[in-house]
């Protein structure tokens, strides 16, 4: 069932906040020790904001205040956050699933992996078409 903010659409990041599914504990542990995240870090998920993530899709990239523009080369695989388990036959990602993915850009990124620093570890997405956040991620 989708809550009725969600229904309606977002005004704010506070309603998004309070409508958007959360993650089972145990796979948020899991995810924050598997990356060695500090007490009290933000952390990014690359998930599917408002449609579908496949191979093949090409997207507009922000990373820190740099725009590129971005092709999903490879989906690795997505992430059952109830079981932690790995599916790799996965061909897309949808509304809030994690997974990991390889990127080919039209410019270079100077970045660090999330875990030594969040804000040039991290990027979004975004459909050039509408302008929605496609995605959330971190490099790792």
């Amino acid at each position: 069932m989708v809550h009725e903010v969600a229904a309606a659409g977002f005004n704010d990041a506070a309603d998004y906040e309070a409508a958007r599914p959360s993650y089972p504990p145990e796979a948020v542990v899991w995810f924050v020790e598997h990356l060695r995240i500090a007490a009290g870090a933000h952390v990014v998920d690359l998930a599917a904001g408002t449609g579908k993530l496949t191979p093949g899709a090409k997207y507009a990239l922000k990373h820190t205040s740099n725009w590129a523009r971005a092709l999903i080369k490879d989906l690795h695989y997505r992430l059952d956050v109830n079981t932690l388990h790995r599916d790799e036959a996965a061909d897309s990602l949808s509304l809030n699933e994690i997974g990991r993915v390889t990127l080919r850009t039209t410019k270079p990124l100077l970045f660090d992996e999330y875990r030594r620093n969040r804000e040039t570890g991290s990027f979004i997405l975004v459909d050039e078409a509408t302008n929605d956040t496609v995605a959330a991620g971190m490099i790792v």
